[in-house]
Parts: structure tokens; C-alpha cells; sequence
């Protein structure tokens, strides 16, 4: 990872930042997700390891030690949709079209 001091200024303001600069308050909140009603309604007699989700196991093998690393995982199916809240703290007008611009591109990659 990067030093967080070396982090893009729209960032440290989008997702806050507690580097040498000072600290900086996030102005997104993001809160949890759910599933759409109608994601619970198609999914809800699939035989699944929990809820909604089936729990996997990943490894990784440390190539210097040659030790594993086993992890337990839970992923939805396919295709489910969530519904999301963000809320996004307007503290300068002019930086709103910058600030949703770098979003919009995040929600992309994701």
C-alpha cells in the first residue's frame, strides 16, 4: 500500500484522512447494504451455506515459507442486487463536479 500521506488530495477529502497533512474528515457516509426485495425472493430457496451466501475456502501458499494461509469467504449468488445509501457532505460547491466525477469513475471499477 501507499503512504497515506502520499494520497490524492480528492480522496483524502472524498473518504477522510488521518495522515501528517491533519486530519480529514470523509465527507462520504456510506451505510450497510441489503438485498432488494426481489434479489431475497428469487434467491430464498437456493440451498445456501447462510443466509443468502455459501461460504468458500481460499489459500495462499507464502512462496518464502511455503506456509498456508487457508480463509473462509461468504459470497452472494450471481446476480444479486443490493439496494445502498450514500450520502455525500457538501463543504465546497466547487468541487462537487470533481468529487462525483471521481465517484461515478469508482462505481465503474466496481
Amino acid at each position: 500500500l501507499n503512504n497515506i500521506d502520499d494520497d490524492d488530495e480528492v480522496i483524502s477529502r472524498l473518504f477522510g484522512s488521518a495522515g501528517k497533512k491533519g486530519a480529514c474528515f470523509a465527507r462520504l457516509q456510506f451505510f450497510d447494504l441489503f438485498l432488494t426485495r426481489e434479489s431475497v425472493e428469487v434467491f430464498k430457496n437456493l440451498d445456501t451455506d447462510t443466509y443468502i451466501g455459501e461460504i468458500k475456502w481460499e489459500n495462499t501458499i507464502t512462496r518464502l515459507t511455503g506456509s498456508a494461509n487457508p480463509r473462509q469467504i461468504e459470497r452472494v449468488p450471481a446476480g444479486a442486487e443490493f439496494e445502498f445509501k450514500l450520502v455525500y457532505n457538501i463543504e465546497d460547491e466547487e468541487q462537487i463536479d470533481e468529487d462525483m466525477k471521481i465517484l461515478a469513475q469508482g462505481f465503474q471499477l466496481l
